[in-house]
């Protein structure tokens, strides 16, 4: 259970960086100038910072974390303070090992704007991933609560990964109940099968 979790979280991690817009996405040839825009330039307004956002999201693709942070720092000297660009810094922080660092990153994100949902569900795996699961417990709910800026998706994954922290304290009912909240949303065949998956955990936890 543990591991299809976190499996969870690498595979629709990268959403937190691409903002909530389901028509964001990117195309680029690693030349900043000759970047493709399609949708980011809502979350990213300076069009030199979104190029390097844009070079930053390829970077993750390709598992080349160190130069995707180094795009992202680059963006982030030029609109500071944008919480798309600092939840993919927190991101990398996790890929590359620093995980506790990627934790105080996003606890700091929250305190920027406590409405923006992938924060909670960046955090909340983090912390899953230490064993923290009643500290991630209560972040989910809270985000589940407060978080308003979303989409299905997104909202699918803070589910499923709540259901997953319910599990992992015992509220075996609980878990239950939000993971079929999860596939009720569900907005993809892949995302259903772990949702499925975390379900069957749920019954088989109590």
């Amino acid at each position: 259970m543990k591991y299809i979790t976190y499996l969870i979280i690498s595979i629709f991690i990268l959403q937190s960086c691409r903002g909530n817009n389901n028509e964001a996405t990117y195309n680029i040839d690693q030349k900043p100038g000759n970047v493709i825009l399609h949708g980011n330039q809502k979350f990213v307004k300076n069009h030199k910072a979104l190029e390097f956002f844009e070079i930053g999201l390829t970077n993750i693709d390709c598992k080349n974390y160190k130069k995707a942070q180094e795009n992202f720092l680059k963006a982030n000297e030029i609109e500071p303070s944008n919480l798309a660009i600092l939840n993919c810094l927190a991101t990398v922080e996790s890929y590359l090992g620093n995980n506790q660092k990627s934790i105080e990153m996003l606890y700091k994100n929250i305190s920027i704007d406590s409405t923006e949902i992938n924060t909670y569900t960046n955090l909340g795996g983090n912390l899953m991933h230490d064993k923290k699961y009643k500290e991630a417990n209560k972040i989910l709910l809270l985000g589940l609560k407060k978080g308003n800026k979303y989409n299905l998706h997104q909202k699918s994954v803070l589910l499923i990964n709540l259901a997953v922290s319910c599990n992992n304290i015992g509220q075996c009912d609980e878990g239950l109940k939000y993971a079929n909240q999860a596939l009720e949303i569900s907005q993809s065949n892949e995302f259903s099968r772990y949702a499925n998956q975390i379900i069957l955990d749920s019954k088989s936890c109590k």
